[in-house]
């Protein structure tokens, strides 16, 4: 019996959890790393779905974050976990900080919207939040970044340039 949980071990050490010791193989880091690359300890992050994504910010990065799933779970209204997470984000820009929101919080995989129904009732608050976005585009991950509007100044959007030949 011992060798077989010896062996348990070598096999799961070998196949997993060495490889994963480097952050360059962790799926998980890898999809935050855009978020820390662009954050500062006193911005805020927004997720969708995953803890174990919440749980490496916290590990990592030292962010605060919100996890939508988990504002629907303690919110019996749908409208209610929204003006929950609008108000975060905007006392979030008021304060002069930058409010990142990860892919999985803007679009929500299948699993995560059959468990929770409730997260699809953040669409509106997306779309009110579109025009002024940033968006990052990474191979792990997209980040939508809300910066706080600076006075006299211009909204971030997104222009398409067309190429002129021959003048």
């Amino acid at each position: 019996m011992a060798i077989l949980v010896a062996l348990m071990f070598v096999v799961s050490f070998v196949g997993s959890i060495r490889f994963t010791r480097n952050r360059d193989n962790d799926y998980y880091y890898s999809q935050i790393q855009p978020l820390l690359e662009r954050s500062n300890v006193d911005d805020l992050i927004v997720l969708g779905g995953s803890e174990k994504l919440q749980a490496y910010l916290r590990r990592y990065g030292k962010v605060r974050s919100v996890l939508l799933t988990s504002v629907s779970e303690t919110s019996n209204a749908n409208s209610e976990c929204v003006l929950r997470v609008e108000s975060a984000i905007e006392e979030e820009l008021a304060a002069g900080g930058t409010v990142l929101i990860s892919r999985d919080g803007l679009v929500p995989g299948q699993e995560t919207i059959r468990r929770y129904r409730g997260i699809i009732a953040f669409r509106s608050l997306w779309n009110r939040y579109s025009q002024r976005w940033i968006t990052r585009e990474f191979r792990e991950n997209t980040v939508y970044i809300l910066q706080p509007r600076k006075a006299g100044g211009l909204t971030p959007h997104l222009e398409t340039y067309r190429v002129t030949v021959g003048r």
